[in-house]
C-alpha cells in the first residue's frame, strides 16, 4: 500500500476502499518473507505486544482466517529497552528520546513507526557484537500459544 500525503486529510475508512482484505494481505506477506527468505533469518520486532498477541489473533479467529505460522514469534522492543537502559520502555517517543534518536516520520505511520522502531533496535545492539545481539534478541523472543 503506497499512501500519498493527500491520503492524511481523508477519512481513514477511504484510505482502505479498494486494498487488498486480509487474507489476501497475509498471503502476500507470506509470499514477501519467504522470498527475502525473512524466515531463516529474520525476526519481527514490535513496539508491544499487542499488535501480535491480541489484535492480529483476534481478528483471525473472527474471520476464520488461519494465523500466520511466521507470525507467532517475535520481539518487544520496549523490554529490550528495559533490559538494556534501565529504565521502562513505555512507548517510541520515549525510548526515542531517552536514546538521542530523531523521529522520523508521522507517528503511528506504520512504515515511519518501522523506521523509528528499527533505529532504536540499530542504537540498542549498537555495542554488542553479532553473536552477542543475536542471543540478546532470542532472550527476548515472545512466542504466541
Amino acid at each position: 500500500m503506497v499512501f500519498f500525503p493527500s491520503c492524511f486529510n481523508r477519512n481513514p475508512f477511504e484510505m482502505v476502499d479498494g486494498q487488498p482484505r486480509l487474507p489476501d494481505a497475509l498471503d502476500v506477506c507470506t509470499e514477501w518473507l519467504l522470498a527475502k527468505r525473512f524466515l531463516e533469518k529474520g525476526i519481527f520486532v514490535t513496539c508491544g505486544d499487542w499488535d501480535l498477541q491480541q489484535m492480529l489473533p483476534s481478528e483471525c479467529r473472527r474471520k476464520s482466517i488461519e494465523y500466520p505460522p511466521q507470525m507467532k514469534k517475535w520481539v518487544n522492543i520496549k523490554t529490550l529497552f528495559t533490559d538494556q537502559q534501565g529504565i521502562k520502555g513505555r512507548g517510541m517517543m520515549e525510548m526515542l528520546n531517552a536514546l538521542n534518536i530523531e523521529h522520523v516520520g508521522r507517528h503511528h505511520s506504520g512504515i515511519d513507526d518501522c523506521e523509528n522502531i528499527a533505529n532504536i533496535l540499530i542504537k540498542l545492539l549498537k555495542h554488542h557484537d553479532p553473536k552477542d545481539a543475536k542471543e540478546l534478541m532470542f532472550n527476548h523472543l515472545r512466542t504466541l500459544r
